[in-house]
């Protein structure tokens, strides 16, 4: 994997680090070992769908836990968020598109 963290190990990470939990804790919780867990992390192995979703869903609950939120109510905050990344994403990709074409165009008229 890269060196630049954004492989889904390396957010699993993040984001468990900041629920507060310690890898061997985590890896109890959702029933995993942690050398499997910190080879994922690292992004020296993938791990099944089935394994991915128990780890996010730990993860989920953990955060709901931390911040006094159900974790129904959690998951709809991670969604909207994800939905607004989403737009937001999108949206700066027609602008760099824009930017693209009118760099054409003042090109061509010239």
């Amino acid at each position: 994997m890269s060196d630049n963290q954004s492989h889904p190990g390396a957010l699993m990470r993040e984001a468990r680090t900041l629920a507060g939990i310690g890898l061997n804790d985590f890896a109890f919780l959702v029933g995993v070992q942690p050398p499997t867990l910190s080879m994922f992390e690292r992004g020296q192995s993938r791990l099944s769908r089935d394994l991915h979703l128990r780890l996010l869903q730990g993860l989920v609950e953990r955060l709901a836990q931390r911040y006094g939120l159900q974790p129904d109510d959690a998951l709809f905050t991670v969604a909207r968020a994800e939905n607004e990344i989403r737009r937001l994403t999108v949206l700066a990709e027609a602008v760099r598109l824009e930017s693209a074409i009118d760099g054409l165009t003042v090109q061509t008229s010239a």
